[in-house]
């Protein structure tokens, strides 16, 4: 099977670069980014689509975390901020979340949802069409956004679905839960040493998982 992929992923990418003219014989080599294009999208499902009315003008915050950090060591550091999570439907193991009350707004990791196999579902933002503006803790503006995407995921104990908007996060979490999240969901919070805990939810009760670091 995965042979066969690549060989029609082969042929694809001849197909763009050698294609000529219904007139003559004479192939057009087109540019290798062209290819390179071709073979990139052929590797993907068929995409969600933009569409519908314009985002006019939204405006929040993302980011209401500071990371203040226990240990130097960067490998300790990857697991010392909020609690794991599992993104359906293909449970990246050691994925965290975490819980911001500063941030208006959700925000899922742009790097972390290729990997969680969810790029094809995100709805990008178009050019001249969507105005989605948001800012950092700091102040300071929240770019790139990539768009949004509506994921279903477990975290401490409940399932959840919930639209995010899709950034580069920069901290050692993939999912970041705002008060958009906290407000749909009715949450009742209680915190501990490692912030914002859920104590109750208004939503579908599964099985709590384990904080270890996944290894096989």
């Amino acid at each position: 099977m995965i042979v066969e992929h690549i060989a029609n992923l082969r042929e694809k990418v001849d197909e763009v670069q050698n294609e000529g003219p219904a007139d003559t014989d004479m192939p057009i080599r087109r540019p290798v980014n062209e290819a390179n294009l071709v073979a990139s999208r052929a590797r993907l499902p068929p995409l969600a689509r933009a569409g519908g009315p314009s985002t006019s003008h939204v405006e929040g915050a993302i980011g209401g975390m500071v990371a203040l950090y226990t240990a130097t060591d960067p490998r300790v550091q990857a697991v010392s901020l909020g609690f794991p999570i599992s993104i359906h439907p293909l449970r990246t193991p050691n994925a965290r979340g975490s819980i911001s009350t500063g941030s208006d707004e959700s925000a899922l990791d742009f790097r972390f949802l290729r990997l969680a196999g969810l790029l094809h579902k995100m709805i990008p933002l178009r050019d001249g069409v969507d105005d989605v503006r948001m800012q950092a803790l700091d102040g300071s503006p929240v770019a790139p956004i990539y768009g949004r995407v509506t994921v279903v995921f477990d975290v401490q104990g409940y399932e959840f679905e919930h639209t995010f908007w899709v950034v580069n996060l920069g901290v050692p979490v993939d999912m970041q839960l705002g008060s958009d999240f906290l407000v749909k969901f009715e949450i009742s919070l209680g915190f501990g040493p490692w912030g914002g805990q859920i104590s109750s939810a208004d939503a579908k009760k599964v099985r709590k998982l384990e904080d270890i670091y996944v290894l096989q």
